[in-house]
């Protein structure tokens, strides 16, 4: 039977022997190729056509998540993500790029190398298909946003159709949510405070609209008053402003997707659901482009796929979801 050929890649020589060593150990795998950074691992990945890659996200030059990019789009290979990074946004960026599963570095011991194996063993039979069509790659940094009091937010944009499915996402995120939650939804004048109410009986999480200053606590919902535009400050609180135009987006989701992007960066993760127009599309794009995680309702599920489809269609979403799906996803994200 012909052996699992592996990659190595981390930039600590140690961390490298130390994975040969274990992975090398077993007679049904061979280390075919190590990398010391993200550009060789592309490379060797071309070259070698491993059965499966370890894959470090720290490194000079090239790091992991843009090598990821890279390999997803065009040689598909299971990657198990072996790093230091404590992160759970990282690693789950990593999991959203392609990644099958992630371990410490710490876990590399033999004490636990018939686990590592097992692992192995078990990723590279993973069936990956090409994942990434239109990502800059060159913008996957692993920096970090001002640092405001939480350090994960989701924020949520909706038009037509929006409320219905802002409601089914609430009543199916768990109870233990440890995200804040902040939701621009266009809606007429007035209706807010009653979907709030609505809100209330049907999720498991609170809801409430959003005031001036306020301080964004974990596991609370903030919808935008439709008279103001909502944002959030680097010390982690909420700002309204009044609408300057008339005609404008009641409220904006520009301005709250945006402001988010400029505050928590990589540690966003935005949502567009269903809606006509373009509004949220260039908050959206910011969140991309700060290495945060999108999401998009798929056309299937949209009652108005307008948004959605402009931002996927100029490459800004991550991922495109059913509606039933996008609960479970924030659920994942949660308990990672």
């Amino acid at each position: 039977m012909a052996k699992l050929r592996g990659l190595i890649v981390d930039d600590v020589k140690i961390i490298r022997e130390a994975l040969t060593a274990i992975l090398s150990s077993d007679d049904e795998i061979e280390i075919v190729g190590t990398a010391t950074n993200g550009k060789e691992a592309v490379e060797k990945t071309e070259a070698l056509n491993p059965d499966f890659i370890t894959m470090d996200l720290r490194m000079p030059v090239m790091n992991g998540l843009k090598a990821m990019y890279r390999i997803m789009k065009q040689n598909p290979t299971p990657i198990l993500v072996v790093s230091d990074i404590k992160d759970s946004h990282i690693a789950f960026k990593a999991l959203s790029i392609g990644a099958v599963d992630i371990i410490s570095k710490s876990d590399l011991s033999m004490e636990k190398m018939e686990d590592l194996i097992r692992k192995v063993k078990t990723l590279s039979k993973a069936k990956i298909s090409k994942k990434i069509t239109a990502a800059d790659t060159n913008k996957i940094e692993l920096t970090h946003a001002s640092e405001p009091a939480q350090k994960q937010i989701i924020v949520i944009a909706g038009s037509t159709g929006g409320p219905s499915a802002l409601t089914k996402i609430l009543s199916n995120v768990s109870s233990e949510f440890t995200y804040p939650i902040l939701v621009a939804q266009h809606m007429a004048d007035g209706f807010v405070p009653g979907f709030v109410k609505w809100l209330n009986k049907t999720s498991n999480l609170k809801a409430k609209e959003g005031e001036d200053g306020e301080t964004i606590v974990p596991g609370q919902v903030y919808l935008s008053p439709t008279s103001k535009n909502m944002e959030v400050s680097k010390d982690g609180t909420i700002k309204l402003s009044a609408r300057k135009a008339i005609g404008i987006s009641k409220p904006s989701c520009n301005i709250l997707l945006s402001s988010v992007a400029s505050v928590y960066g990589e540690t966003s993760i935005g949502i567009i659901l269903t809606g006509a127009g373009n509004d949220g599309v260039d908050g959206i794009m910011q969140i991309k482009q700060s290495n945060g995680t999108t999401l998009a309702q798929d056309e299937k599920t949209s009652l108005v796929f307008g948004m959605a489809k402009e931002a996927i269609k100029l490459g800004g979403i991550d991922q495109i979801l059913p509606l039933q799906e996008i609960a479970p996803y924030l659920n994942q994200i949660a308990h990672s």
